[in-house]
């Protein structure tokens, strides 16, 4: 799914996507507060898609929409719904309804060892042998990493402290976990699990010792990696508004300090590395579809003003950079 045009005035944001239907091309319309973009379903049709819009007056005709109203109906008729690739009817995040291998591998060994370390007692033979570091049943350890043994940096994410902790994480874990197996393969899942785990327990166990686990990191890189896929990409990635907001929300919580003693540096690195990997399909959509935020004397300059010009000027278009910053301040203040 690739998008195509954005528009201040919902009526013609539809008025183009009629347009398209009656040349046979489906696209869909994702509004906001104040814009209204349409995105083509079919990148195929991109092409024919643009020289349409190019063509599009912005005034919506009625013989078109009555026409696209036929086409749409006729559809249903034909039980031939439009599928956009990856977004569930409530908005959020879409399943295939089968959590992939590697997913439900990582679901199955968490859940094992909660059980098995008595929900993370820090005194548990288990949890000391996949610490990022050895400890001894009298709580020594080495202060440093040691490479002999480099499938440490990955055992932690296994440990979860509390039945909280681990339904937190499992649930996300299965949500976008499967989105990403489902649309892009478990290889890259596998990828991206070691990219956005790996650093932030080297940098964790520098910061606070070995006493930390939990996948928070990487399901803070996994949701990095499929917003940016969502957003900027045609894969098919879906996350809602509402799933964003929530899980950065948890995210800054966290870095306050007020839910007690957090792996941040784990949450941070794991976000900042996931939304890297994204970043390709960020800099592709920039340099596709770059315009003018506030185009000089156009009515949106003239009238937009406070805090929804500053939104559609400096954040909108820059949201993973401030994704990125954020995860940055966390990193260094937490």
């Amino acid at each position: 799914m690739r998008h195509l045009q954005s528009y201040d005035d919902a009526d013609q944001a539809r008025g183009l996507a009629d347009e398209l239907e009656v040349q046979g091309i489906e696209s869909h319309v994702r509004s906001d507060e104040s814009r209204h973009a349409v995105w083509i379903i079919d990148e195929a049709d991109l092409e024919a898609a643009t020289q349409l819009a190019s063509r599009y007056s912005g005034a919506p005709s009625d013989s078109s929409r009555t026409e696209a109203e036929r086409i749409r109906k006729q559809r249903e008729v034909d039980k031939k719904p439009v599928r956009i690739p990856g977004l569930s009817q409530s908005g959020g995040l879409a399943r295939s309804g089968a959590v992939g291998p590697l997913t439900l591998a990582l679901i199955v060994l968490c859940v094992a060892v909660s059980v098995m370390s008595g929900l993370g007692d820090p005194n548990s033979a288990i949890l000391r042998a996949l610490f990022v570091v050895p400890i001894s049943p009298e709580g020594s350890y080495f202060v440093r990493f040691d490479w002999s043994q480099p499938w440490r940096l990955m055992t932690p994410m296994l440990i979860h402290f509390g039945l909280m902790h681990l339904a937190f994480n499992m649930l996300w874990l299965y949500r976008l976990g499967s989105q990403i197996e489902d649309l892009q393969g478990t290889r890259l899942l596998l990828g991206l699990v070691a990219l956005t785990q790996i650093p932030g327990a080297l940098v964790q166990f520098g910061v606070s010792g070995p006493l930390f686990g939990g996948m928070s990191g990487v399901v803070y890189g996994l949701f990095g990696f499929s917003w940016m896929q969502a957003r900027y990409a045609s894969r098919g990635y879906s996350v809602s508004d509402q799933d964003t907001m929530w899980i950065m929300g948890w995210f800054v919580v966290c870095a306050t300090g007020l839910v007690g003693h957090i792996a941040n540096a784990q949450h941070a690195l794991g976000l900042f590395f996931g939304l890297l990997a994204g970043m390709p399909a960020y800099v592709a959509f920039r340099r596709s579809s770059a315009k003018v935020p506030l185009a000089k004397g156009s009515w949106a300059d003239l009238n937009i003003q406070g805090f929804q010009r500053f939104r559609r000027v400096y954040f909108d278009p820059y949201v993973p950079l401030w994704f990125v910053g954020l995860a940055v301040v966390v990193l260094f203040v937490g």
